[in-house]
């Protein structure tokens, strides 16, 4: 029987033991925090079930007391605040998820590097292949491994506050890289009608109007004198007042003397024409319900969608994505289906309308790769389709705004991930910059050849709209603010941004330059309405229905408090020294009061 070989055990020499001592401990530490995040995010599973459950049976008996008392505004106001808390709660979850999977796989790969180096530096026999080289001096393993420990240490604190860590720092990650950018799908041939109201001279009479969401171009700009003291409990300054027969949440439009609703149920859906003098309805028109049933967020509603006009026509949508073009005597002039959009809330982005177009941004899905968000240019007059973009993102609920570059008319838009700008006349995409996230809600705010573009949890980009191609790098800059508004159009005035938020219920103003928060305001009950510019001054109405007039000061310095008397959604319409507000119920003219 042949004799054993001893082999001699390769020695053990004090910068080795340093760095196994470094390698161990590195992998401890992770090891530590892997079991202690996982047993979180685990934990957090059953408390946002338990809380979902709480606010969803407080919701549920709610609306019992309500339907038993359904003039009770405490009641519904207090819904209103139970759904945003629901809604809250499921942005919250989602960034923790996001956010605390990266950290998870970082400790489990730190882990097992960890652990491997430590093995490869244990014992082991020595064979004879040469001479064993000196380790490297005692200090220069411990100074990595403390190193390592430190990183590991700021992951481990970054994790303790991930609900407050923001998407976009890990967006790169997560968004595929589009390929190419994509090209509208036919060539873009000129608008065929020749109606005044399409032309130069019909959109400089757009202008002088209020033919969209946010006024012209959405660019939340009014020209003129208008009221700054009424009270509509007092009747002051009310020239009138009209109920409006269904409930929605779009804004009101205005060209000449004629103003525009919609509102809608599951089972009826309807358009309204307003006289802007005697408040009286013109016509009603009912516009077909489609056979689909489809489910909405409650903040949504059956008619979340702001119309649009070209003067001659008035254009609605709602939810389940028919586009319906009525006359101005009530007529259905044609309709179109983009067919019913896969989002969590339901359509509800607003209509615009440039040169002889109207604009729809329809933004659905949950992933890129689906490829189901296009931007839609049709004719006014007949409702062909003059071009159709593919549009590289995921499901928004932004409006399209116009916005004058040196190349031309600009369509702008803002969804997860991209801020892009469109020609108006061939919807050929001009630039893309990157750095949205989430469920996009504003609408984007506009001043000297800049957009600005903010979601809640995501960070205030500013990008220009004279590049070309990706401008991520060139033309944009972020800036990281700690609010930003979750559904309220931000104002950009004076190189500064006033913007109103809902789930923290404040007014805040912040610098464009830098991102630096100039002031905050602590104002019941936030807002869903968005600030409008009027003049030098600020006018934002709250929930409650007060519109706050304020200077766009560097500090806050409120002019006016105008009570409506009833809770507000809508934004406010300004033409011709007359403002327009819909209430809860009731559409509201306001003249006079200076």
């Amino acid at each position: 029987m042949p004799s054993l070989i001893q082999l001699p055990i390769l020695a053990d020499t004090p910068a080795k033991r340093a760095w196994r001592r470094c390698c161990t401990m590195t992998a401890a530490v992770a090891a530590m925090f892997v079991v202690i995040l996982a047993g979180v995010m685990v934990g957090s599973v059953f408390r946002d079930h338990d809380q979902g459950l709480l606010i969803t049976q407080r919701i549920a008996d709610l609306k019992k007391q309500f339907k038993a008392d359904d003039t009770n505004e405490k009641i519904k106001e207090q819904i209103r605040d139970a759904d945003d808390q629901l809604r809250q709660a499921y942005f919250a979850r989602r960034a923790f998820w996001l956010h605390g999977s990266w950290l998870l796989l970082g400790g489990a790969i730190t882990l097992g590097v960890s652990l491997k180096l430590a093995a490869d530096l244990g014992y082991r026999p020595f064979l004879p292949t040469g001479p064993v080289p000196t380790g490297p001096r005692l200090d220069t393993p411990m100074k990595v491994g403390l190193t390592l420990v430190s990183l590991l240490l700021v992951a481990c604190f970054a994790g303790a506050r991930l609900p407050r860590i923001r998407g976009t720092q890990f967006a790169s990650l997560i968004v595929p890289k589009p390929q190419a950018q994509p090209q509208p799908t036919k060539p873009a041939p000129t608008p065929t009608t020749n109606d005044a109201s399409t032309t130069t001279n019909g959109d400089a009479l757009l202008a002088k109007n209020w033919p969209m969401f946010l006024g012209p171009g959405g660019l939340a700009r009014a020209v003129g004198d208008y009221p700054t003291q009424w009270d509509g409990p007092a009747g002051k300054s009310i020239l009138w007042k009209t109920p409006i027969p269904l409930p929605g949440n779009n804004s009101a439009v205005v060209f000449e003397n004629s103003v525009y609703l919609s509102g809608a149920t599951e089972d009826r859906r309807e358009v309204y024409c307003i006289d802007a003098t005697t408040g009286k309805i013109r016509w009603t028109t009912s516009v077909p319900t489609p056979a689909a049933k489809i489910k909405l967020n409650e903040d949504t509603g059956w008619a979340p969608c702001t119309m649009a006009t070209d003067g001659k026509r008035v254009f609605t949508m709602f939810p389940a994505g028919d586009l319906t073009a009525i006359d101005s005597d009530g007529k259905i002039v044609w309709t179109k289906s983009l067919g019913i959009s896969k989002n969590q809330y339901g359509h509800a982005s607003s209509l615009a309308t440039a040169g002889g177009l109207v604009i729809v941004q329809y933004d659905q899905g949950f992933d890129i790769k689906e490829k189901l968000s296009f931007l839609y240019g049709y004719d006014s007059a007949t409702g062909k389709e003059v071009w159709k973009t593919p549009r590289p993102v995921r499901s928004s609920w932004t409006t399209p705004i116009i916005v004058p570059a040196p190349s031309g008319a600009q369509v702008v838009t803002s969804a997860d991930p991209w801020v892009i700008g469109y020609d108006l006349k061939t919807g050929a995409e001009l630039w893309h910059a990157k750095g949205m996230t989430g469920d996009v809600t504003p609408t984007l705010a506009y001043e000297n050849g800049t957009v600005f573009a903010t979601m809640e949890r995501s960070d205030l980009i500013a990008v220009k709209v004279d590049g070309k191609g990706d401008v991520t790098a060139t033309h944009s800059k972020k800036f990281e603010v700690d609010e930003l508004s979750d559904i309220s159009t931000p104002l950009v005035l004076g190189g500064r941004m006033f913007t109103g938020l809902s789930s923290s219920a404040k007014l805040t103003c912040v610098s464009t330059a830098d991102g630096k928060l100039l002031w905050e305001q602590d104002i019941k009950g936030g807002f869903h309405a968005s600030p409008i510019g009027v003049g030098k001054l600020v006018y934002h109405t709250d929930r409650a229905g007060i519109t706050h007039i304020i200077e766009p000061a560097a500090e806050f310095k409120q002019l006016a408090a105008n009570p409506l008397g009833e809770p507000v959604n809508a934004t406010a319409a300004f033409v011709g020294g007359k403002i327009y507000i819909r209430g809860d119920k009731n559409l509201y003219c306001i003249s006079g009061g200076k």
